[in-house]
């Protein structure tokens, strides 16, 4: 009696429970990672990369949709990522202090990363998103010879130089102390 009682409560208890807990739950949280994207394709320019949904940028997000601007909201959760994919948002799943993150989102040639979460968050992001990607070379302000080019400047502005004309902008020279 005890080997059928106990037969039957693993079959009817714990067998299912094994099933579904080791086997069915990774097989489908396998899937759906799958379905996400992790990277947008290597050379994308000009997009704009979103790190918090909210209802400030759900509303950027669909004026983004009307001008036909590409864009990719970063989102850390799977689940999440398809939840909002299922409401037609452009979801990426990466970490959001991951530098490889930024790298596959390719914000080297982002027009624009909007990190719209709590500051806290933010300062990790920008630190994180500056670290990932090259800096730019400074480049020299181009002047050209029309001044319809330069806004209606004739030449570039001179440079300010101090009262006492040394050229030091904190020079002491003919001050005493009094």
């Amino acid at each position: 009696m005890l080997v059928l009682l106990s037969g039957m409560l693993f079959l009817l208890v714990l067998m299912p429970f094994i099933f579904i807990e080791f086997f069915y739950q990774p097989w489908t949280e396998a899937q759906n990672a799958a379905r996400t994207r992790h990277d947008l394709k290597h050379g994308t320019q000009g997009h704009v990369v979103i790190t918090h949904l909210d209802a400030v940028t759900a509303d950027f997000i669909s004026r983004l949709e009307r001008f036909k601007q590409e864009y990719a909201l970063l989102v850390p959760d799977p689940r999440e990522a398809l939840a909002l994919m299922e409401h037609g948002y452009r979801v990426v799943v990466g970490a959001l202090d991951d530098p490889e993150t930024y790298r596959a989102l390719q914000v080297a040639g982002a027009a624009l990363v909007a990190a719209t979460g709590p500051d806290t968050t933010n300062t990790l992001i920008t630190s994180t998103r500056s670290y990932s990607s090259p800096r730019p070379t400074p480049r020299e302000p181009h002047w050209s010879a029309e001044p319809s080019r330069n806004a209606g400047c004739a030449r570039p502005p001179a440079r300010a130089s101090s009262a006492s004309g040394s050229g030091a902008p904190f020079s002491r020279q003919g001050r005493t102390r009094g």
